[in-house]
């Protein structure tokens, strides 16, 4: 509305087009540098840079990439036609590095969320995996499962109210596929023949699985990929333990129906 009643009133030229780029430029390049090249602990003071920190940083990145083409218009319409492709270049360039950057701000999101992983992950295989005794008196769920989902949840609670649903079930799908597909890695690492091995990672996998579909950036999708590995995870190590109750469960209804049998025979 702004630009629209300025432009009735004063003539915009070449040199109002090319400062307005460089104005969202310079927005845009502080922001990266002050989030992702964490001046923001001089400038601003701050003890380290944040999910939430980030998150916000993307979201004003988005906002003047959203904004871009509504004063690109206002102006290329008042610029003269052999300026006018000059001027879409520059937009075109500063829309192309706003959507880049706005990318890596949710990239490092989720570089952060894996640091935190690769710290659980080593938690995880320090556990007395070669003693029955000993992972018993280990709580259950396992604490670097209840402590990688309470962080992870945290995550989802700080982005649910700043990034956009579809930038949440980006973010997320990216989480879940790398929590899966690592934990089976790290878990073909283990000795699964034990039996309480399995019962412990059946146990630790379901309560990931559990905890994620409860999240709303998962539950808000009906896409099949969203919890793929999971999925897989879940179905290598949960569904075996499953099949086996089934089975075993089996064996005893027809060992009693069995020995139902045979007494009735006798008699």
């Amino acid at each position: 509305v702004m630009f629209a009643s300025v432009t009735r009133v004063m003539p915009f030229g070449e040199e109002l087009g090319r400062r307005v780029v460089e104005l969202v430029r310079t927005f845009h390049e502080l922001t990266s540098k002050q989030v992702l090249g964490a001046q923001a602990l001089t400038t601003a003071g701050l003890r380290g840079i944040s999910a939430r920190h980030l998150a916000l940083a993307s979201q004003s990145i988005a906002m003047a990439h959203a904004l871009l083409p509504l004063l690109s218009k206002s102006i290329k319409d008042h610029l003269q036609p052999a300026v006018q492709p000059i001027f879409e270049q520059g937009v075109a360039a500063l829309s192309a590095d706003l959507l880049k950057h706005q990318h890596q701000m949710l990239d490092k999101i989720y570089m952060v969320m894996m640091e935190r992983f690769e710290f659980q992950k080593a938690v995880l295989l320090r556990l007395p995996w070669e003693s029955e005794a000993k992972l018993r008196e280990e709580p259950n769920p396992s604490g670097y499962m209840e402590s990688l989902m309470k962080e992870t949840n945290v995550l989802h609670r700080i982005l649910l109210n700043i990034l956009s649903r579809k930038q949440l079930f980006g973010v997320y799908t990216r989480l879940g596929s790398a929590f899966g597909s690592r934990l089976i890695d790290t878990y073909a690492t283990l000795d699964t023949s034990n039996d309480w091995v399995r019962r412990r990672i059946a146990s630790d996998v379901s309560y990931l699985r559990l905890k994620l579909l409860a999240m709303e950036a998962v539950i808000s999708t009906s896409d099949v990929h969203t919890m793929e590995s999971v999925e897989e995870l879940y179905v290598q190590y949960c569904s075996d333990r499953a099949h086996a109750r089934k089975e075993s469960t089996g064996k005893r209804r027809w060992s009693g129906l069995r020995s139902f049998a045979d007494r009735t025979w006798k008699n």
